[in-house]
């Protein structure tokens, strides 16, 4: 079977190496965003999808548009059987997903149709979900929309962040993609159109997506955001007109008659009180300054406690 990869960030990586490295896949073509400035000189560097292929000598196309129908006469050279696509970065052009002769095949991390869109791990663990998933589905002109291929459900860990659910989907969904591949080449997988009536759609977020909303969020709902935000947008607050966000921290159980997003001490520990339950602060950085323990930041700013977060 002749594949080409779409894809960018290191995310993607996992899969692609999977694929190159299958005895019964060639990886012939990959499509990548183009090489972007970097560091504080701004030397242009390709993505980590565009090294990999660049150190197995894959032929690499970094177009700047999918519009452009030259990048169609190029994808044809590489007479694939089917295309793969996974976090590239641009919307694929119907005209190109009529391409291949198998269609194209894209990697979702979850169990379609719940979450279609941009980011279904975040939301699997804002929304507290005990389940998620990864789902292998044929694209159409639809986000997220095509009929399925296959699809793996497994367990939540309690205290997942973002970067660690990333890992877990690396770990267990190259050898499922690679499977219903070689499964849907053979005719041993028939195509399952989605329903439509149980879709949920997600969003990318923005910079200011993570505030917390100490009078209408519980502390449950707030600790869930801190682990689906991180590294980014992050979970922030306002305090003395800056950012303050909050990188680190648990649920306290129990009620307090006190105002919501007070700052208050409580047996050794630094609480915000919420709608339901409190938070409890562990490492937090203050806009202008550095990640610090909720510790290390008391002694730098000791009007902290008492104080109430907007």
């Amino acid at each position: 079977m002749n594949v080409v990869f779409f894809g960018s960030p290191q995310f993607a990586v996992p899969f692609l190496n999977t694929l190159i490295t299958h005895e019964n896949i060639s990886v012939v073509g990959v499509v990548t965003q183009p090489n972007k400035p970097s560091g504080r000189k701004g030397e242009l560097k390709a993505s980590s999808v565009g090294v990999v292929a660049e150190a197995y000598g894959i032929p690499v196309l970094k177009p700047e548009n999918l519009k452009d129908e030259a990048v169609d006469v190029e994808l044809r050279k590489f007479t694939a059987d089917v295309y793969v696509v996974l976090a590239y970065g641009q919307i694929i052009p119907n005209r190109i997903l009529e391409i291949p002769r198998l269609g194209v095949i894209n990697v979702h991390p979850s169990l379609l149709p719940k979450y279609r869109g941009a980011t279904p791990m975040q939301s699997a663990i804002a929304e507290g979900d005990k389940t998620t998933g990864i789902t292998i589905m044929k694209m159409d002109k639809k986000m997220d929309h095509g009929p399925i291929l296959a699809q793996l459900e497994f367990d939540l860990p309690n205290e997942i962040d973002y970067p660690g659910l990333e890992m877990i989907v690396t770990y267990k969904g190259p050898n499922l993609l690679t499977s219903s591949l070689l499964a849907y080449e053979a005719g041993r997988l028939e195509p399952k159109a989605q329903d439509d009536s149980k879709a949920t759609y997600v969003k990318l977020f923005d910079r200011d997506a993570g505030q917390a909303d100490w009078t209408k969020q519980s502390a449950e709902e707030i600790e869930r955001m801190v682990r689906a935000y991180r590294p980014w947008p992050g979970v922030w607050s306002t305090w003395n007109d800056k950012r303050l966000k909050i990188l680190q921290a648990r649920v306290e159980q129990g009620v307090f008659l006190k105002k919501t997003g007070r700052v208050m001490e409580r047996k050794g520990k630094i609480l915000v009180v919420c709608k339901k339950g409190t938070l409890e602060l562990l490492e937090v950085q203050l806009e202008g300054s550095k990640p610090a323990s909720v510790e290390v930041f008391l002694h730098g700013h000791s009007d902290f406690l008492g104080t109430i977060l907007q």
